[in-house]
Order: C-alpha cells, then sequence, then structure tokens
C-alpha cells in the first residue's frame, strides 16, 4: 500500500502568536487560527501489465480535525475531496492543439472521475486533537482530502513495479513504456 504522511511534524516546536486572541468560547471569534494539521493517506491498487490500466481498489484517509464540528459533512467533504485528488491522478487533462485552442472544453470530452470510479473500498478515519486555537478545538479541512491523493497513488504504482512516476494524471501508455524499460522522455 502506498502512503503519503503530509504535513509531518519531525521536530516538535513551541510557537507564541503575540497579535492572536483566543477564540471566544460562544462565538468562536478571534484574531487568527494558526492551526497545523495533520493527514495520512494511502492506496492499494491493480496494475494490469498488458494495457497499463491502473485500478485503485482501497484508499485510506485520516486526518486530524481537532474537534469534528460535523461528522456526516466532513466524511462527505473527504470523499469528494478524495475523488477530485483521484481525477487529477488518473484521468483529469486539459489537452491542447498546436494552435493552443483547447482539444477537450465539454464534460463530453475531458474525463472526469464518477461515482463508478470509485475504489472497491473507501477507508475515512477522523482523529480529534482538540486544538485551542481553533473554534470550539476544530481545525479547518480545507483541500487536504485532494491535494495528496496523486503521491499516494503514484507511490502505490512505484512499489507495485519499482517505477518512479512525476507527471499526473497517470497514463496507460507512459506507464507501460517505462516499465519495458523505454526511458525516453524522462523527467
Amino acid at each position: 500500500m502506498g502512503m503519503v504522511l503530509a504535513n509531518q511534524l519531525r521536530h516538535p516546536a513551541i510557537i507564541t502568536y503575540r497579535e492572536l486572541s483566543s477564540p471566544h468560547p460562544m462565538s468562536a471569534v478571534a484574531t487568527a487560527v494558526p492551526a497545523g494539521l495533520l493527514v495520512a493517506k494511502g492506496s492499494k491498487l491493480k496494475l494490469a501489465k498488458k494495457t497499463g490500466e491502473v485500478t485503485v481498489t482501497h484508499l485510506v484517509i485520516a486526518i486530524d480535525l481537532g474537534k469534528t464540528i460535523n461528522p456526516m459533512g466532513a466524511r462527505a467533504q473527504m470523499v469528494g475531496g478524495i475523488m477530485m485528488g483521484y481525477g487529477a491522478a488518473l484521468m483529469e487533462e486539459v489537452l491542447f492543439n498546436e494552435k493552443g485552442i483547447m482539444k477537450n472544453p465539454n464534460y463530453n470530452q475531458y474525463k472526469l472521475p464518477r461515482l463508478s470510479n470509485l475504489p472497491e473500498k473507501l477507508t475515512v478515519k477522523l482523529v480529534e486533537t482538540p486544538d485551542e486555537t481553533g473554534p470550539f478545538g476544530a481545525r479547518c479541512i480545507a483541500e487536504h482530502p485532494s491535494i495528496s491523493i496523486p503521491p499516494a497513488i503514484m507511490n502505490a504504482i512505484q512499489d507495485a513495479t519499482g517505477v518512479d512516476l512525476f507527471e499526473i494524471p497517470v497514463k496507460p501508455k507512459e506507464l507501460l513504456s517505462k516499465l519495458r524499460g523505454d526511458h525516453n522522455g524522462d523527467n
């Protein structure tokens, strides 16, 4: 299983913010919320060695939200972010012709992930380590569910094949070429 750990804390530090106030217990208003976020993601996949087609069978994400205020909403946002990352890793690509005109300007031509592309298994873990600077002890989710899904998928491909990839989306033809040892066009 390929694994990416984003925002990993290597050296604990104490930081003092002089101009910041703690959030008010009822309104959650503060001058700023300097919260860090810890996210871990992993992927398991199947690779068709004849075609280069990658099928993600299991995606895992664990995120420390501080205090989860709306668990159903948090899970939904995380699943949406996972699908965005999945699309970026394996499907979505803006194509241009030699004159610079977009070749796939509509949803009939631009590949987006669909529900049918969801992995067989999706594991979402909400970790709670309250943050005293966040409203009610919470941290934001933001783009964290999507930004490291491509590296998690690419790491799983590397684990399975020994091939390092550095561009997204992962294209079956290019993956096959690298699997066969054709190193033309390497980064």
